[in-house]
């Protein structure tokens, strides 16, 4: 049976909680959207249905009640130092922004005390998000697609890396892609790499302003890729490449809809003309994503 992504990241987890998954069916296994473990309270689980609580024998159920997997303190601090590889400041740079990265683009987010010099110590919870890739999730995305740009928002875990992720996979097919990825969330990193099509090339670089710089001098791409353009300098290089005749594809956090327009980096990324079709999700599994174009807001 093919490894699924959860099968990976628990090495990662104090063998006391892990081994308690060995008792979880494989349908839920596949399910899980996010494993969160915090100081002394019970292990969590994100499945689509919702938060669902682990028991010690394997269930789940959504309350908590006598036999829920409680994470001690030292099974989260090891956890922590599993994550990183027993090597903390190896990771300074990304926990410095709150997050370790994981094999197949998965990635745990981390809290706890934030120090002067911007570490977080003393921690508290940890979020294991558990990425997949979903062949055909944006079929919908591609089919309306006319050769510029599009934008893909929607709420946190809505799913908008995995559809930006199928997105690239089928857009390769036909066209030159590069992928810029500040997290290895997209790709997967280089240990484990998912499947982005047969002419995508990944360039992991934090930078991701950088990044498109760098593929536009190098590449000569069709179409760029990115996750979340958030910033100025990341709209700039956007802006640049759909000058150049590139098409984008990039993902932007919105809870509504009004709040394209709202938003200033999204309100003027639309402005740019850099972007012809935009797909909304909701968030409900299962329910396709609303496509217009800018024009229609």
């Amino acid at each position: 049976m093919k490894e699924d992504a959860l099968d990976a990241v628990l090495p990662f987890v104090h063998q006391s909680i892990g081994r308690v998954f060995l008792f979880l069916p494989e349908e839920t296994k596949r399910e899980v959207c996010e494993l969160r473990l915090r100081r002394n309270l019970p292990v969590c689980l994100t499945l689509p249905q919702g938060i669902r609580y682990l028991f010690k024998d394997g269930t789940i159920d959504d309350r908590p009640r006598e036999g829920v997997l409680i994470c001690t303190a030292e099974q989260l601090e090891e956890t922590f130092f599993l994550l990183c590889k027993r090597s903390v400041y190896a990771h300074a740079e990304e926990l410095r922004e709150g997050y370790l990265s994981l094999p197949n683009g998965c990635r745990a987010g981390v809290c706890g005390r934030v120090a002067p010099d911007g570490m977080v110590r003393d921690i508290t919870s940890l979020n294991l998000r558990i990425a997949r890739a979903v062949e055909g999730c944006a079929d919908s995305v591609v089919s309306a697609e006319d050769g510029g740009g599009i934008l893909i928002a929607g709420p946190p875990s809505s799913g908008k890396t995995t559809v930006l992720r199928d997105t690239v996979r089928q857009l390769s097919k036909n066209k030159r892609v590069v992928v810029i990825d500040s997290r290895g969330e997209i790709s997967g990193g280089t240990e484990r790499p998912l499947s982005l099509g047969v002419n995508t090339d990944v360039l992991l670089i934090r930078n991701k302003a950088k990044g498109t710089e760098m593929a536009l001098r190098t590449m000569f791409p069709q179409t760029i890729a990115l996750d979340e353009t958030g910033t100025a300098e990341e709209l700039k290089g956007v802006e640049e490449s759909f000058h150049a005749g590139v098409q984008i594809v990039t993902t932007a956090h919105i809870g509504e809809k009004r709040e394209l327009l709202e938003r200033k980096i999204t309100r003027h990324l639309l402005a740019s003309g850099a972007i012809s079709t935009v797909a909304l999700l909701s968030g409900k599994i299962g329910e396709p994503p609303e496509i217009f174009s800018p024009e229609e807001l």
